[in-house]
């Protein structure tokens, strides 16, 4: 890595960053992910809630523990969607919906970057 500064970088990003009232200068923030946005706290108590009952089940993270075939996420998200669609309420079966796309992503991830 380079230890030279790119001026011009410098330059764009005052010229369109954001100064504050103290002079403190940070660049634009429309390319950074915004997490907070992303997401309510209504639906993250709620899949917080379904992945402790995993956790419980199963021990904390077990999830990353990986190699879970990603057809088994699929099959799995289908059956909870299909639950949902019949008007199942055993269990939250939107977060586990969503557990199986999170985990299915995750193993796309490790395959993507050679962590296998």
């Amino acid at each position: 890595m380079s230890n030279q500064i790119d001026v011009n970088a410098v330059g764009e990003a005052i010229a369109c960053g954001m100064k504050t009232k103290t002079g403190m200068i940070r660049e634009e923030k429309d390319n950074k992910l915004n997490f907070l946005s992303y997401f309510t706290t209504a639906g993250l108590t709620r899949y917080a809630k379904h992945m402790k009952i995993g956790e419980i089940k199963h021990g904390r993270s077990n999830w990353k523990l990986g190699s879970y075939p990603k057809e088994e996420y699929l099959e799995s998200a289908m059956r909870h969607l299909m639950l949902v669609s019949d008007g199942d309420v055993s269990e939250d079966h939107i977060s586990a919906i969503i557990f199986n796309c999170f985990g299915y992503m995750h193993e796309e991830h490790v395959e993507d970057n050679g962590m296998v």
